[in-house]
């Protein structure tokens, strides 16, 4: 036993007791201290993460608006696609009657040219030859419809009409 000046014997074990308490104190206190400068760096964290969170919500906004930008336009696109679509196909027809035209014509050159220049093609064949104007062919045949040569059925339909 220890004794506290004159009124106070303290017991060993109390005195131990008493010792244990005071170290458990400190250690709490140094935890408190350890806990607050964690809390205090969580806390840091916390901000931090916020403003991330913030600014990826901003950038989230932007990447939004962005997306709507892109929709609108290849909306528009399609659109314009459909109409140029719809364009091709008109000229592909007008292409088509186009081709049909130009060969009708090319016909009509073709037969002309040997008409024109008979003599220079089948002058070894047939000497003399000629291309006959429209009034001769058309008195030809007019002569061959009367004469009962050639029925109306077989004459060419400009022909003695």
């Amino acid at each position: 036993m220890r004794q506290y000046g004159e009124q106070f014997e303290v017991p060993d074990v109390l005195e131990a007791r008493v010792d244990r308490l005071e170290a458990a104190l400190q250690r709490l206190a140094d935890l408190q201290v350890q806990t607050q400068e964690e809390l205090r760096a969580l806390a840091s964290a916390q901000r931090r993460a916020e403003e991330r969170l913030g600014t990826l919500a901003a950038r989230v906004e932007q990447l939004a608006d962005h997306l709507n930008q892109l929709t609108a336009r290849m909306e528009q696109l399609t659109v314009r696609r459909d109409q140029l679509t719809s364009r091709v196909e008109q000229l592909t027809a007008q292409v088509s009657r186009l081709a049909t035209v130009v060969g009708v014509l090319k016909d009509h050159s073709l037969e002309h040219r040997y008409r024109e220049r008979a003599p220079a093609y089948f002058d070894d064949l047939l000497r003399g030859i000629h291309a006959l104007s429209s009034e001769e062919l058309a008195a030809l045949l007019d002569e061959a419809l009367s004469r009962g040569v050639l029925s109306r059925e077989e004459a060419p339909p400009h022909a003695g009409r």
